[in-house]
């Protein structure tokens, strides 16, 4: 896509969701909604400026901006219409972060965790920091109209704009082409899963900035190296790893995986890449499979691991088929049939509710396009200046694959893989047609297992 016809896409966009918006004020008598909707615009508008972002940025922004807020307005009376209320399966995660924040809101100004943890009844509650945003938002709506569920969700919009412009960012750096860039910062910000958890109350679209803001510093940092820019970038992360604290702890062990290679990537120059990357995504993969018995300084560790089991434990119980078949596989049979199943999910089938088809719809694009991701990956091993993103990969993709297995988590995988993906499509144009033919080979075997599993042949 062209930046003439990008320009198009964009008005198009703003001009629609303005409309919705519009309409949506109006029928659920919220003003709030509307004032949230143009100062989410404008803080874009300004972040674009302040950094003196060429016209694409803006373009992509606002694309997503807009699209994203057309489909939460659309999930949101689907939702009434089939439960009654507008969240998820008629109330999940996004209804228990609204409660909770409500009761923040009601009772506490400065940030402390351990007195939300107290008024929320759970002191090891694991988003204190995301029930303390939310709160900060009911109490502002409160002065212009008061609070809509709507708002969080515009929110939510407005960092999935940041993240597809700062895909883009970073893939004008790895890939070196604008085309390229732009067409997977489009994708990796309309992709289906990513608009579908951008428009519920969940943390996942603000965390997935975080990681990014955080890579960008990071790729940032190994062309620009003047002192005071770094000074910068160190404040930034350091902020960003408090905030990702309150956010998700977990989530803690990426940004480190990131910003550690990104200094070994600085001062490990003369030693063997091939033998120092081994070794960094053999740690990795230790990580996911470690023992009990350590330390209590290693508690981030142990907190992972106990994640794991929870995880694997209730999806063993709550699925059926192949994936019960492939979460109760011994170590390291998982390994593989994690990683095949993380391949085909959520899974591509014809559902009874129309964002679950479309969802499936983007899971066969995205088994498609899986080859390329680490044809990128392993292309750009050498280039000793972009580890900080294939290792960043490496932990979310293999925090979610042999971890949590939470769709919605599939969110900060998107972006890192989306670089590596069209970094490995744009290298490997004559290999296309081969690695289709094979990929479509494969589609109907696990297609033909899974049936045979299920019982329907």
């Amino acid at each position: 896509m062209n930046r003439h016809t990008l320009k198009y896409w964009q008005l198009a966009s703003l001009f629609v969701s303005t409309v919705f918006i519009l309409g949506y004020s109006i029928v659920e008598s919220s003003f709030s909604t509307l004032i949230f909707y143009f100062l989410f615009s404008l803080i874009g508008y300004s972040v674009m400026k302040k950094f003196k972002c060429d016209r694409n940025y803006y373009n992509i922004y606002f694309i997503v901006y807009g699209i994203s807020t057309i489909a939460a307005i659309l999930l949101y009376y689907i939702y009434i219409n089939r439960y009654g209320v507008p969240y998820i399966a008629g109330g999940s995660d996004d209804i228990s972060y609204e409660r909770d924040a409500l009761i923040v809101s009601k009772s506490l100004l400065m940030y402390n965790p351990d007195e939300i943890g107290r008024l929320v009844n759970n002191i090891f509650h694991n988003s204190k920091g995301y029930i303390y945003i939310l709160s900060l938002i009911m109490r502002t709506s409160e002065y212009i109209g008061g609070y809509n569920t709507l708002i969080p969700r515009l929110f939510n919009n407005m960092s999935l704009g940041f993240v597809s412009a700062l895909v883009y960012s970073i893939s004008l750096k790895v890939i070196r082409n604008d085309k390229y860039s732009t067409n997977g910062a489009l994708i990796a910000g309309l992709f289906p899963i990513m608009i579908f958890t951008s428009i519920h109350i969940f943390r996942d679209t603000i965390i997935t900035l975080i990681l990014l803001v955080t890579l960008k510093l990071s790729t940032d940092s190994q062309v620009d190296r003047k002192s005071t820019n770094n000074i910068f970038r160190i404040a930034t992360v350091a902020l960003l790893f408090v905030i990702m604290y309150h956010l998700r702890f977990l989530n803690i062990i990426a940004l480190s995986g990131i910003v550690a290679v990104t200094v070994i990537s600085r001062v490990g120059k003369n030693t063997h890449r091939n033998i120092l990357f081994t070794g960094l995504v053999i740690i990795i993969i230790a990580l996911y499979n470690i023992p009990r018995n350590f330390d209590s300084e290693f508690r981030i560790l142990y907190l992972a691991e106990a994640t794991i089991d929870h995880y694997s434990e209730g999806l063993t119980l709550r699925s059926e088929g192949l994936s019960t078949s492939l979460f109760s596989l011994p170590f390291p049979l998982s390994i593989v049939g994690r990683f095949v199943y993380a391949s085909i999910t959520p899974l591509p089938f014809v559902y009874t509710t129309i964002e679950w088809t479309l969802i499936g719809l983007g899971t066969i694009a995205q088994f498609f396009f899986f080859p390329y991701i680490f044809i990128g990956l392993y292309d750009l091993r050498k280039q000793i200046q972009y580890w900080p993103l294939l290792i960043g990969f490496l932990i979310v993709f293999m925090g979610y694959a042999y971890g949590t297995f939470t769709f919605r988590h599939i969110t900060q995988v998107v972006p890192f893989a989306m670089i590596l993906g069209m970094y490995g499509f744009k290298q490997h144009r004559k290999s296309r047609t081969a690695i289709r033919l094979i990929l479509m080979s494969v589609l109907v075997g696990l297609g033909t297992i899974y049936l045979v599993l299920k019982g329907v042949v």
